[in-house]
């Protein structure tokens, strides 16, 4: 977010610069925290049996895999989240910037309306970038669960295994073409424009809303910044969560999947329960996940604006 502060701190092209540094930092610091967190709700939606607990997951994954099998297939989602968040943040300041009617007018100073499109605007630019790496963290959480089903008699083995995340790639694209890389993308966007219009809106109301009059945004201590991070997390994930279970199983799943058939199928078998699997885990993981993601990108991004004039490079 850009205040009265930023703008002199150098030309209009650092401002971008600026959010997609502290995104990538922040991206950095949410996604090692989280990821655990998502390996135990992805192997919970896509689970073949009755709807399984967090707990079960969990302890299964250590039994057969160590805490490794946690993080199993994390290089590609972590450097993926770097790009993801910072070019999510860069997107969001870059369509505020075009919606001010004054350049002079500070970001805390727009519209709600203005803050809930340049989120969702956001949210679909990064939908692009995330359904492809999405499919390979999914594909390698879901292999331990797989195999050990296959091993057990009580399901068949996988079609493919991999050995990481380039052999993913490779032979995923190998057995199902170019094309299975954005397996799934729809539902990704279903998720990603309303969720991060609530995300971004939820976040600005709150911080608004603790600002004192005549205060200033920067001023907000870290615990406001976590607060309205995890509100954020909560609007992000609270409704549309249903959108990221069938985007799994359609990237773990067998070509010729659609949205609405795997909706259709998922409901008529476990009804809106199973929409929601997944649901406590990634709560636990979101929340001060984002929060996280937040406070870092807040403190970067002041870091960067706070910077000695003599320190700039156009000086």
């Amino acid at each position: 977010m850009t205040t009265h502060q930023e703008m002199a701190a150098g030309p209009s092209w650092f401002h971008p610069v600026k959010d997609f540094v502290a995104g990538t930092i922040g991206g950095f610091a949410g996604k090692i925290f989280e990821y655990p967190f998502d390996s135990v709700k992805v192997m919970m939606q896509t689970s073949e049996t009755a709807t399984p607990s967090a707990l079960s997951v969990f302890r299964d994954t250590i039994r057969a895999e160590g805490a490794r099998g946690l993080y199993r297939g994390m290089a590609v989602p972590l450097a993926g989240t770097m790009l993801e968040t910072s070019c999510l943040f860069t997107a969001n300041g870059a369509v505020k910037q075009l919606l001010k009617y004054d350049a002079s007018v500070p970001e805390e100073k727009l519209p709600m309306r203005h803050v809930l499109l340049a989120g969702g605007v956001s949210g679909l630019a990064v939908s692009f970038i995330l359904t492809p790496i999405e499919l390979v963290k999914c594909r390698l959480q879901v292999q331990t669960a797989a195999l050990e089903a296959a091993a057990a008699g009580t399901a068949p083995p996988p079609r493919l295994t991999f050995t990481g995340p380039v052999d993913c790639f490779t032979k995923s694209v190998a057995a199902e073409g170019l094309r299975v890389m954005y397996r799934g993308h729809a539902a990704t966007v279903l998720r990603e424009v309303p969720g991060t219009a609530c995300w971004f809106g939820a976040y600005e109301a709150f911080a608004r809303a603790m600002t004192p009059r005549g205060g200033r945004r920067e001023n907000l201590p870290a615990s406001t910044i976590i607060m309205a991070g995890a509100l954020g997390g909560m609007a992000y994930w609270g409704v549309f969560y249903p959108a990221d279970t069938v985007k799994s199983i359609m990237q773990t799943g067998g070509p010729g999947s659609t949205l609405a058939g795997t909706f259709r199928r998922v409901y008529r078998a476990e009804g809106v329960r199973g929409l929601y699997r997944g649901m406590l885990p990634n709560f636990l993981k979101a929340l001060p996940a984002i929060s996280i993601s937040y406070l870092v990108y807040e403190k970067s991004k002041r870091a960067l604006i706070g910077l000695d004039d003599k320190q700039l490079p156009w000086n």
